[in-house]
């Protein structure tokens, strides 16, 4: 529609600024590596969109800055990425660059 904007898929920009593809079929991969992949990706997107409020953006902030551990939580944000096969410290620098330069001007993600 005219006027109308287009939501970014965070997930697949941040995933190209890492020089990575966004998955195709995961027919491969078991239930619980998709609904990671799901989590993550969702996550990611909500924070792109205008139409959530800060409120729920903060609560994902506060889900991708969580410390990372040598045994993670299952659906943290180091679950989710370690589940793809992406490095969370590198997601979580990538998301940062993304959000600094689209979104929150100066804010950082950590």
């Amino acid at each position: 529609m005219k006027g109308e904007s287009k939501q970014l898929d965070l997930f697949d920009a941040v995933l190209k600024s890492m020089a990575l593809e966004a998955p195709q079929e995961r027919y491969e991969k078991g239930l619980v590596e998709c609904m990671h992949e799901g989590v993550l990706k969702q996550s990611l997107n909500t924070l792109s969109d205008p139409r959530v409020s800060e409120d729920n953006k903060e609560e994902l902030i506060e889900w991708l800055n969580r410390p990372f551990t040598s045994n993670p939580m299952p659906f943290s944000f180091q679950a989710c990425c370690l589940c793809m096969g992406v490095s969370p410290n590198n997601m979580r620098n990538s998301v940062n660059r993304f959000l600094n330069g689209q979104m929150y001007g100066q804010r950082t993600v950590h």
